[in-house]
């Protein structure tokens, strides 16, 4: 084994940090996609919450515009 190797192997390496510039696009690029996300996640989740919600109305209630039930039945 040479030397060389052997250095490298015990050499921690070190990551330069990028721009700032680099760095605020990463970032509001990872907020863009987060946002998208919790938005996806809502509108797949909304009609579950209906489902739950539809059984505890009375049929008025059932049909009429009001999402959450007055009094649960």
């Amino acid at each position: 084994m040479s030397t060389a190797a052997v250095r490298a192997e015990s050499e921690p390496t070190v990551r330069k940090k990028p721009p700032p510039a680099i760095r605020r696009r990463r970032f509001l690029i990872a907020v863009a996609n987060h946002s998208l996300l919790i938005a996806a996640a809502i509108a797949f989740l909304l009609p579950f919450l209906f489902i739950s919600l539809t059984p505890l109305m009375s049929d008025n209630q059932a049909l009429s515009a009001k999402l959450w039930p007055h009094p649960f039945v």
